[in-house]
């Protein structure tokens, strides 16, 4: 997989309009960003010709507003952020590529639809009825990895039902530990606990 995901660009609000042109068999692209400024577009003609571009490279006869959302796939660590993420959260971009990889099969619709349904478990403090509805349907899915999930969380049962139940948070705690290992780190081998304790409460933040 490419790295990442491209920016908001200045033509995304005018890719159904470029999309329905092109497939009335409009593809010249001086043509089309004039038509683009008649609709108020303020960009230049290399980003229309960028994303025709993407138009030219499909092998399919149609093309969607969406086929040039991502010219490059996100990882897999940046589609499970979006996955996680709220669904009012995430851009257009995100929201429209989260719709095609569902689309392309049923057990990574399933996936994300489990994976919505934790996130926002813990989001609303569903409690520890919600938590075992939620685990009972990730085990009848099958999908192993999964539920090799769910059995993982059977270690800390008591912590999870918590963070399922409770506002609370100890994350407050790890942000201040991860403060003090950086400036211990950054003082290595220089300094005693004398210093490194000076150091933290006069730290800002």
């Amino acid at each position: 997989m490419r790295r990442r995901a491209r920016g908001r660009s200045l033509v995304d609000p005018y890719l159904p309009y470029l999309s329905d042109r092109w497939n009335a068999g409009c593809t010249n692209a001086t043509q089309l960003y004039r038509e683009l400024q008649q609709r108020g577009y303020g960009g230049s003609i290399r980003t229309v010709e960028r994303h025709l571009q993407a138009f030219r490279n499909v092998s399919q006869q149609r093309v969607t507003a969406q086929t040039t959302i991502f010219t490059k796939v996100p990882t897999a660590r940046s589609t499970a952020l979006m996955i996680v993420r709220p669904p009012l959260a995430r851009t257009p971009a995100q929201t429209a590529f989260l719709a095609q990889l569902r689309a392309t099969d049923p057990t990574i619709d399933q996936v994300m639809t489990l994976a919505e349904s934790f996130g926002t478990l813990l989001r609303e403090q569903g409690g520890v009825e919600r938590l075992a509805a939620w685990q009972a349907e990730v085990r009848a899915s099958g999908i192993t990895a999964l539920v090799k999930f769910v059995d993982g969380l059977a270690a800390d049962a008591d912590a999870v039902a918590n963070a399922c139940s409770l506002p609370w948070s100890n994350g407050v705690v790890e942000g201040f530990v991860n403060k003090i290992k950086a400036i211990k780190r950054s003082s290595y081998g220089r300094a005693g606990f004398a210093l490194l304790q000076r150091r933290v409460l006069l730290h800002p933040g």
